[in-house]
């Protein structure tokens, strides 16, 4: 549990056996996922439970939600839970800082989620809502007395995130509504930023309908969905000068330097004179339309080249620190500016080579937030 739970509590936490029935589970606990359950039902079997689970004095779980799955899957009675003296905002605003540490989220889900928080802390602080009552000249102004942060830099600060990281992250939740989040939840849309931000742009009404044919697997993109030409997966192994229309496309880029991937997942990919013959064949049809998804196929390749770049050079920064450093400190190392670090960062630990931790400096007691590479 992070350092907000932990200011919160008025008492220090009790850890104790609870009943699994009295053990309530609100709304906006993250949905269980099967495999995670699974893994931890082995690791519980094998070597017990590690982390309780963490509860307020009514029962309400806080965090822990697979652990307390995987014991009802063993049917066990009870669970070891840490009791925390929270009223029930402080509860949340511990849950979604839990939940969003473990980057165990989804792009929507973890929007979705700041968002959330962003709601509870201006109901806990409302002096730091935009409009909301910050004294006057005689009282000082609230913000100065009680030392309040504002939203995005007190959850920049919990996550690691950028303030701004965090502001844009609420802004797409705002504009795709909770329905249509819930619709895409299993598609691979939920956990694409960038087919969100392309939903986020249409109104709410064609938002529902390109919901719907993503959920069902009719439509795998937010163009293919409203009706949209299926992208061709086209990638350019040469830099060729960028093409202005149709005619030239077929002068600016040579057949020979670019790999055409049949649709059939049956076919196998077109080489030599089969290229030449797609590449001629696409030149005498190709719209407007077609040259842009050409454009950003080749800027989709590059910015993807780019990521595995800055990832391994990462990688070689954070060998130095075993224990973890800080996101400045690493930044310095690897010579890398704040955008480029963040996403290679977020690559990392999706795919599980980097964890966050704290690392403690001489300045101050409290532990600074911080990544690790995973040895294991």
């Amino acid at each position: 549990m992070n350092s907000t739970a932990i200011a919160a509590d008025r008492q220090s936490p009790q850890i104790t056996e609870m009943a699994i029935g009295t053990i309530t589970v609100s709304s906006n606990h993250r949905h269980v996922k099967p495999a995670v359950v699974k893994a931890l039902v082995d690791s519980i079997r094998e070597i017990g439970l590690q982390h309780p689970i963490g509860v307020t004095k009514s029962g309400t779980l806080i965090h822990g939600r697979h652990r307390l799955e995987a014991y009802r899957q063993m049917q066990k009675a009870t669970i070891p839970v840490i009791v925390h003296d929270l009223d029930e905002l402080h509860a949340e605003l511990a849950e979604l800082d839990e939940n969003l540490l473990r980057h165990g989220f989804t792009a929507i889900e973890e929007a979705k989620a700041l968002k959330r928080r962003k709601q509870v802390y201006e109901a806990l602080h409302p002096e730091t809502k935009r409009g909301g009552d910050k004294g006057n000249q005689h009282t000082g102004g609230k913000a100065r007395q009680n030392e309040s942060v504002s939203f995005s830099q007190d959850t920049a600060t919990k996550t690691g995130r950028s303030a701004r990281a965090v502001q844009l992250d609420v802004a797409l939740a705002d504009a795709i509504p909770d329905e249509v989040a819930e619709a895409i939840a299993d598609s691979p849309v939920a956990d694409n930023k960038a087919e969100l931000k392309k939903l986020a742009a249409l109104p709410a009404d064609e938002q529902s309908a390109v919901a719907e044919k993503l959920a069902d697997g009719s439509a795998k993109t937010v163009n293919e969905a409203r009706g949209g030409k299926p992208r061709k997966n086209v990638t350019k192994t040469k830099r060729a000068s960028k093409p202005t229309n149709a005619a030239t496309l077929k002068l600016h880029v040579p057949a020979e330097d670019v790999a055409v991937r049949d649709d059939d997942a049956d076919a196998d990919e077109c080489v030599g004179s089969k290229v030449r013959e797609t590449l001629t064949e696409y030149a005498a049809v190709l719209t407007d339309e077609d040259v842009r998804t050409l454009k950003q196929a080749e800027q989709e390749a590059k910015q993807q080249q780019t990521l595995e770049s800055d990832c391994k050079r990462l990688v070689r920064a954070m060998g130095k620190y075993p224990e973890g450093e800080t996101e400045s400190a690493l930044r310095r190392s690897a010579g890398m500016s704040g955008t480029r670090f963040q996403l290679a960062i977020d690559e990392l630990v999706g795919v599980g080579h980097a964890v966050e931790c704290g690392v403690t400096k001489p300045n101050r007691k409290k532990p600074y937030p911080a990544y690790r590479l995973l040895t294991e």
